[in-house]
């Protein structure tokens, strides 16, 4: 059977400086809670739900030292939905790297990328009463044809979920030369999954591989970012990254290559009130620390700010290697 590694890119944030003077209003951050092994570790983004209270997910640690969904009040009082690891061999999965989606039909769906319990990933439901339902399990079929080591969930205009698995797929042609380079999938909300784009299809692995993030746009397309692939031989055989966009049927409608110079390894996407799309790199840029961007209607992209020469921000390379969840700096590697 082929199971999954996770291999944790080391960051040492030593210093971290703004080139520039930025004007800002005093803000007061109050500490509402504080996790511990029984309540998870590594926490993702929150989802607000329709009662007011936040729901989320961690990834590790808990009863099973697996992960945990959790409900949380907005005074901190915390309590947990779920612990994953519940049932025999992890079928309900394990390790979650992305926040919960609040769908239109009012349940919550996520997914667990499985590389912390040895494991391909789920696609699940979760009550806030504690039932959970897991609607697929990655790698289902031969080679991991149906990707693994999934992240976020998107609803689409359809109501059905879209999604990224950051390994996994029909051939052994990415750049590690083993472990596929990802997938984007559609998947109904009773578990039908439809596999609609293989990444790095394209010569040179132009449509990126390793996909990290997505978001649904204004106009009913996906936009998300690879963390390698594209054109630019500037950052080596394995690409500097790639933005690209989706109509909700795979077709591939933009594949923009980043380059060392306009930063390398994207981070995440959002798109903002002018129309245009916005997000980081990790490395690349002025400094080789990553910069702000913005990506315009017309195709052009803007280097907005580099991040300044002094940090201290180092990644591990690691083959096979990918940016999870967009918010959390983590490389995970599916080996056959």
């Amino acid at each position: 059977m082929m199971m999954p590694r996770l291999e944790k890119a080391t960051f040492l944030l030593t210093v971290f400086c703004v080139a520039s003077a930025l004007a800002a209003r005093a803000q007061t951050v109050s500490t509402i809670l504080t996790f511990t092994s029984s309540t998870g570790g590594n926490a993702n983004a929150l989802t607000q739900g329709t009662n007011g209270n936040f729901y989320g997910t961690a990834e590790q640690y808990g009863k099973n030292m697996s992960g945990t969904a959790y409900e949380m009040a907005p005074a901190g009082n915390l309590t947990e939905v779920y612990s994953f690891c519940s049932q025999p061999n992890c079928a309900d999965g394990g390790g979650p790297v992305a926040p919960l989606l609040l769908a239109g039909d009012g349940n919550f769906y996520g997914t667990t990328n499985g590389a912390t319990v040895g494991l391909p990933g789920t696609v699940f439901k979760v009550g806030t009463g504690g039932q959970l339902t897991t609607l697929y399990s990655f790698c289902s079929l031969p080679n991991c044809a149906d990707g693994s080591n999934s992240t976020v969930l998107v609803e689409g205009r359809d109501g059905n979920l879209y999604g990224i698995t950051a390994a996994g797929d029909t051939g052994n042609h990415c750049n590690n030369g083993n472990s596929g380079c990802g997938t984007f999938f559609k998947i109904t909300k009773t578990g039908a999954l439809t596999t609609l784009h293989n990444f790095c299809t394209f010569k040179t692995c132009a449509d990126g591989s390793f996909p990290g993030t997505l978001m649904l746009a204004t106009d009913g397309t996906f936009y998300g970012t690879a963390l390698e692939g594209g054109t630019s031989s500037a950052c080596g055989i394995f690409g500097c990254g790639v933005l690209f966009r989706m109509k909700a049927e795979g077709t591939l409608l933009l594949a923009y290559s980043f380059s060392s110079a306009l930063g390398s390894e994207p981070n995440g996407v959002i798109e903002g009130s002018d129309g245009n799309f916005y997000g980081t790199t990790l490395i690349g840029g002025a400094n080789d620390q990553g910069i702000v961007f913005q990506y315009t209607s017309s195709g052009t992209l803007n280097d907005l700010h580099d991040f300044c020469g002094t940090s201290r921000l180092r990644r591990r390379r690691q083959p096979g290697g990918r940016v999870g969840a967009g918010h959390r700096r983590q490389l995970l590697r599916h080996n056959k």
